[in-house]
């Protein structure tokens, strides 16, 4: 009908200019069926002139509200264990590591032979609102990141640049490029830019998990998680945490904790060590190793502390409290019923103690 018509025309007019509301909408009323005693068509006008306001309301907020919308990623927040981003990653290029820490998380990268960059490497720094990656000290280029601004430039002593850019209010991301072999003549200033950039803009910030094959009931006290790491890819050994003394001038011990494909077996010869069984599966504690490991279905589930010196310690001569420390976090470490399929291990949030 007319009415309709005029809707959609008007719809489409304001949605086109999002400038002249004024224009379009008295135009819109004007057209309007003259009220009639019916009550059917003054509910009628009464419809339309509510849909004319929200008409005007659309075309006051711009035509960016017909527009598909990027959401607003959440910041890196303490106490989340999990990745808040990954990379849609060029052909040819892997996966090093990833890790979360309480202020910030990371991810490496490194390209093949094959790759349009080849033998390169890349790492991804995201940090918690409220903390800066980089204070730049020159070449400053201003770029654009998905719609947000960011940086190319050098901080102190730093040769190559690195693009910077704020993910969120108050929240950074940094993107660094180079040679994989250290070795290497550095990049030009132009190379590394478009490296970076190109990086930076294969950035996805969406919740990621960071799988464990284990779970941790909880923590030994005076201890805070620092860290969870995935050493490779998602399915390759690697995965661990770390837990430091939430005192630092305790005398305790950091500890770090991981689930690799092994068994631990006592050598022959070998001083220092101490066998023992925790829940059936059978333990070496070694002073050599500084650690505690368990043989779980020829995995070794590993607490490994600081080595004691001399290197040949005996397990019986740790510091006061050590032994009892690591059979202590060992009696909380239970190792995932999954360790061949790491789609079924446990998230870091679900793994962890909160």
């Amino acid at each position: 009908m007319r009415t309709e018509a005029l809707l959609r025309e008007a719809m489409t007019d304001l949605a086109a200019t999002a400038r002249t509301p004024e224009a379009a909408l008295p135009r819109l009323l004007a057209s309007l069926p003259t009220p009639a005693s019916t009550a059917r068509r003054h509910r009628r006008r009464v419809l339309v002139v509510a849909l004319a306001a929200v008409l005007l309301v659309v075309a006051v907020a711009g035509p960016g509200l017909f527009r598909r919308q990027t959401a607003v990623p959440v910041g890196r927040v303490p106490g989340n264990w999990n990745l808040i981003h990954r990379v849609d990653l060029p052909a040819g290029w892997e996966v090093q590591q990833r890790a979360v820490s309480a202020g910030s998380e990371s991810s490496s990268y490194r390209s093949s032979t094959t790759a349009a960059t080849a033998d390169a490497q890349c790492t991804v720094e995201v940090l918690a609102a409220g903390r800066r990656a980089t204070i730049f000290t020159s070449r400053l280029v201003a770029l654009d990141v998905n719609g947000h601004v960011g940086t190319f430039g050098n901080a102190r002593d730093e040769q190559s640049g690195r693009v910077e850019w704020a993910y969120a209010d108050n929240s950074f991301a940094s993107v660094s490029c180079g040679p994989a072999d250290q070795e290497a003549k550095p990049w030009s200033a132009t190379t590394t830019q478009r490296v970076e950039l190109d990086f930076a803009r294969r950035v996805v910030f969406e919740p990621t998990p960071l799988r464990l094959p284990f779970q941790l009931d909880a923590l030994p006290a005076g201890y805070a998680i620092h860290d969870v790491v995935d050493a490779d890819d998602v399915g390759h050994p690697g995965q661990g945490i770390s837990l430091y003394p939430t005192d630092k001038s305790a005398n305790l011990p950091p500890m770090y904790i991981s689930v690799n494909p092994g068994t631990t077996e006592v050598k022959p010869g070998i001083p220092g060590q101490e066998t023992t069984t925790l829940d059936g599966r059978p333990a070496v504690l070694s002073a050599t190793e500084g650690s505690l490991c368990m043989d779980d279905r020829g995995y070794a589930a590993c607490i490994v502390t600081d080595r004691g010196e001399p290197a040949d310690l005996n397990v019986s001569l740790w510091p006061a409290g050590r032994r009892e420390l690591l059979l202590e976090v060992a009696s909380h470490l239970r190792v995932t019923k999954h360790l061949d399929d790491p789609s079924r291990w446990p998230d870091a949030n679900v793994a962890l103690p909160r």
